[in-house]
């Protein structure tokens, strides 16, 4: 005779206050709004360590699957604990946006060198110096120093 297996059945998951009291307070309070879990427990302090924030188990039941798949803008994932990691990091983001550095806007490099105009025509090999060419040598071959006399024409 084959026996038919016995369905059991499994609880959805869902967080314990052991889990929900290791998150920041404030993540806490912000997760409380959002997904609307009530405080009916009293709140429990140890040697200065809170061990409950008043929220019980049957509270922390608001904070469903489906609930969070909302909050999500309608994600499809299905696994609540994927879904619980994608919740906490989404309110770290609520509480903590990033701030942008503002950068100064970098000033556009001016040229170094004006461009010059290379005449095509050369001369046995040669080509005419254009006038910016001969203003930019005559200021080379000027002496630095009235006294120097290794520049000087002889």
């Amino acid at each position: 005779m084959i026996q038919e297996p016995t369905v059991v059945n499994v609880p959805e998951y869902q967080i314990y206050p052991a889990h929900w009291i290791h998150l920041p307070h404030e993540m806490r309070e912000h997760l409380a709004k959002v997904f609307d879990v009530k405080c009916s427990g009293p709140t429990e302090i140890v040697d200065n360590k809170i061990i409950s924030d008043g929220r019980m188990p049957a509270d922390l039941k608001s904070i469903t699957k489906e609930k969070m798949q909302e909050y999500l803008l309608g994600s499809k994932e299905e696994d609540f604990m994927s879904l619980w990691e994608i919740t906490l990091s989404k309110a770290r983001g609520e509480l903590h946006p990033p701030q942008l550095i503002a950068t100064p806007t970098p000033k556009p490099v001016e040229k170094a060198v004006e461009s010059v105009d290379i005449p095509k025509k050369e001369v046995n090999g040669f080509r005419p110096q254009t006038a910016k060419e001969k203003e930019v040598m005559a200021i080379l071959d000027k002496p630095k120093n009235a006294n120097d006399k290794s520049t000087k024409k002889k």
